[in-house]
């Protein structure tokens, strides 16, 4: 009797072994899973492209200087256009009432390089009968201080003869876009002559100048 209590003692210290062994390894287990949680073991992504835009407003698109003509007795007419409003007429009777400068403004997310294309010069657009005493042309100035930048020397902020050349004339290697230096602006001056051609009197005649930003 005594050697089959000592048997079953020594099946249960077995059994109670084998029970404390599963027991170890399923709170190793928990234990490990729980270190992984806490320890930073596993990893998180987030990915994201940002895409360059390209893109410029006008918001205000035309000088408009309406009907006028040249004083009498004078060898032309002087029409300028400024970036604040204050436009001037020598010499005529043109209004300067709303006349004031284009503005262009980079509404995208990159610098680009700013260039200006013309439908006309002066002589397409003024015709004077003599070819004297006539031009027109641009100044581009910043708006935002710096927002035209690395341009060419006379480039910025002259007035140059609008040319009807293929490419246009370059202003700005670089239009900047930040919200406080990205917007420019482009102001006309005309000098008109007395001798008009007969084929211009009486009606709109209209430069479109092309604003390409690359």
């Amino acid at each position: 009797m005594a050697k089959n209590n000592n048997n079953l003692l020594a099946v249960l210290a077995i059994f109670v072994v084998v029970l404390s062994l599963i027991s170890f390894g399923v709170t190793l287990y928990k234990f490990n899973q729980f270190k992984e949680q806490i320890t930073g073991y596993a990893s998180g992504y987030v990915n994201l492209t940002v895409t360059t835009a390209t893109s410029i407003n006008m918001s205000d698109d035309r000088v408009n200087w309406s009907g006028g003509t040249v004083n009498a007795n004078e060898p032309n007419a002087t029409l300028i256009s400024y970036g604040n409003g204050a436009a001037v007429v020598t010499r005529g009777n043109w209004s300067t009432d709303g006349v004031d400068a284009m503005i262009v403004q980079n509404i995208g997310n990159v610098n680009c390089s700013l260039t200006i294309q013309s439908s006309k010069n002066a002589s397409r657009l003024l015709g004077s009968v003599s070819g004297t005493n006539e031009s027109f042309q641009w100044n581009v100035t910043n708006k935002d201080a710096n927002s035209c930048i690395n341009v060419s020397v006379g480039q910025l902020g002259s007035f140059v003869d609008v040319n009807i050349t293929s490419g246009g004339t370059n202003f700005c290697s670089a239009f900047a876009f930040h919200d406080n230096r990205d917007e420019i602006y482009i102001d006309i001056a005309l000098t008109v002559p007395p001798d008009t051609n007969s084929t211009f009197l009486g009606s709109e005649q209209t430069a479109t100048l092309t604003i390409l930003c690359t």
